[in-house]
């Protein structure tokens, strides 16, 4: 399992080499630990970390297209080329744009009306990562159901346990080295 952080989020992937069963139990957890230690530790990422690491997918994506095409290839056989790049990495790419669009929207904290007995008073809704969000994606698109859940969890500020399906050995090695690229390695601080 390749457990990477990057800040205010952090992406581990089981590839075909090491599946969760060859893991095991205490390997993820002790994962889980080290995430949530390092969300306490490093808080929320700011807009500007959220938007780094959105462009930062977007660009690994775009480059690493023909390696999509070719694993998920791989995995299934044959799959048109032009479902791969409408499915897995146009829906993922534009997805992102999207994200990285609106996530200071997103942060804003929304007003909300209170009763009239209390109108001297204010009343909004502040938006909190969660922490460390679990995603396990399936096997039938695997780019698309793995990577879109993903970015996401980081544009909403989390960190993310990332378990991609164990029928697609060659997309995982791909996104796994794509991960591994983007986010530097679990139990380092957030560079400030």
């Amino acid at each position: 399992m390749n457990s990477k952080t990057a800040p205010g989020t952090e992406t581990s992937s089981c590839t075909g080499e090491a599946t969760a069963e060859r893991l095991g139990m205490a390997g993820l957890g002790n994962i889980l630990v080290l995430q949530r230690t390092a969300f306490l530790r490093d808080g929320a990422p700011s807009l500007a970390q959220r938007r780094a690491y959105l462009n930062a997918l977007e660009f690994a994506m775009l480059a690493r297209r023909n390696a999509i095409r070719d694993a998920i290839n791989a995995d299934f056989g044959h799959r048109s080329r032009y479902e791969t790049a409408i499915m897995e990495v146009v829906g993922v790419v534009e997805g992102i744009k999207y994200l990285n669009r609106n996530v200071r929207k997103f942060m804003r904290p929304t007003r909300r009306h209170v009763a009239l007995h209390m109108r001297f008073g204010k009343a909004r809704v502040e938006y909190q990562p969660l922490g460390v969000v679990g995603i396990m994606s399936p096997w039938n698109y695997p780019v698309n159901l793995s990577l879109m859940p993903v970015v996401t969890a980081i544009a909403a500020g989390n960190r993310v346990m990332l378990k991609p399906s164990e029928f697609t050995p060659a997309t995982n090695a791909v996104l796994a080295t794509m991960l591994g690229e983007i986010f530097p390695e679990a139990g380092r601080g957030r560079e400030r």
